[in-house]
């Protein structure tokens, strides 16, 4: 019976062996494949061994939002960690902030400004509770499988979140009929302050790179007018169009720095689109206007056409409107026929 038991016993020992053999083999083909060393206890999770290559961040814009941990305002972005190859199983990180060398503000905790939400993937949120112009801190991000890391500096340059239109210098008003809007004048241009904000009242000055649209709201209807020596009076008078599709014509605009400059080349009253004068016999000097405007309509709110000028920040979805009504300055007066009146 014992020498039953030996037999048994020695066989089982071979079978242990020749297993063990076959797995050192699977595991030292896949070290080999990885060019790594692994240890005897970890052949069944090679997989998970693949060393560690890089890590690298990608950000996204940052979102303002009205609350927050400090009970005040904050905005907050989104940091990536990539890391390489993508094999890699372990993708366990930690992310960390501290004062560059030499900040202005090292000497206060940097947690006042910015802190992190983390739950060790490899993405965490930066919410950012003050403005820290003038001083860097640095993100490091830390990988619990041989401890790579890589760093992003933090910078403030007053990213802004809203933007709107200050008021046209030397405008009046004019009363479209239920509201009121500025009134341009022909040959005049205005400067309207562009003002951009945050929530810490602090924007940088490399956010002045914005896209201009002329847009309408209302009706006009166009003609075509003659005047001649015998005489004035339209041929027609039935194009009845959107202010929109000629308000183009009637504003030209740019902007410097901050400001928006309006320059009002034809009013809505006044507006044409071409003229043409000659001198046919018997008629002297015979001028005619092409769709010039024969009336402007009333719409159903009561009120009369008007422009629509629209800055938008060209790298933030946000923008701002200027409405505006166009007319033609007084330029003299004068008392018809003689100076002169007798009773």
């Amino acid at each position: 019976m014992k020498r039953t038991i030996s037999i048994i016993s020695i066989v089982t020992i071979l079978v242990i062996v020749a297993c063990s053999v076959s797995l050192c083999f699977v595991g030292c083909e896949s070290t080999k494949q990885m060019n790594e060393s692994v240890a005897p206890g970890d052949m069944l999770t090679i997989t998970q061994l693949t060393e560690l290559e890089a890590v690298s961040l990608e950000v996204t814009a940052p979102i303002y939002l009205s609350g927050g941990d400090s009970g005040s305002g904050y905005t907050q972005q989104s940091v990536i960690a990539v890391i390489t190859p993508d094999s890699v199983q372990d993708k366990y990180v930690t992310w960390s902030v501290a004062w560059a060398s030499g900040a202005a503000l090292s000497s206060k905790n940097v947690s006042d400004y910015i802190q992190i939400v983390q739950d060790g993937s490899t993405t965490c949120t930066l919410k950012c509770f003050k403005a820290f112009r003038g001083s860097n801190i640095i993100l490091t991000c830390t990988t619990r499988q041989n401890n790579k890391t890589c760093t992003a500096t933090i910078t403030y340059n007053g990213v802004p979140s809203d933007m709107t239109l200050g008021s046209a210098s030397g405008a009046a008003t004019y009363n479209l009929g239920s509201m009121s809007v500025p009134s341009l004048y022909v040959g005049q241009t205005y400067s309207v302050p562009i003002n951009m904000t945050n929530i810490f009242n602090d924007v940088g000055s490399d956010y002045n790179n914005f896209t201009i649209t002329v847009t309408g709201v209302g009706t006009v209807t166009l003609g075509n007018y003659t005047k001649s020596g015998r005489g004035a009076g339209w041929s027609t008078h039935d194009n009845t169009v959107e202010l929109s599709s000629i308000a183009n014509q009637m504003v030209s605009c740019t902007t410097t720095g901050a400001t928006l400059k309006i320059t009002v080349n034809k009013s809505i009253y006044g507006y044409f689109e071409s003229s043409n004068t000659s001198h046919p016999e018997g008629l002297g000097e015979t001028t005619t206007w092409t769709n010039k405007v024969y009336s402007v309509n009333t719409d159903a709110d009561g009120n009369k056409p008007y422009v629509i000028i629209t800055v938008k920040q060209t790298n933030y979805n946000f923008s701002a409107t200027f409405k505006c009504f166009l007319e033609e300055q007084v330029a003299s007066v004068a008392i018809s026929g003689s100076n002169t009146i007798t009773f």
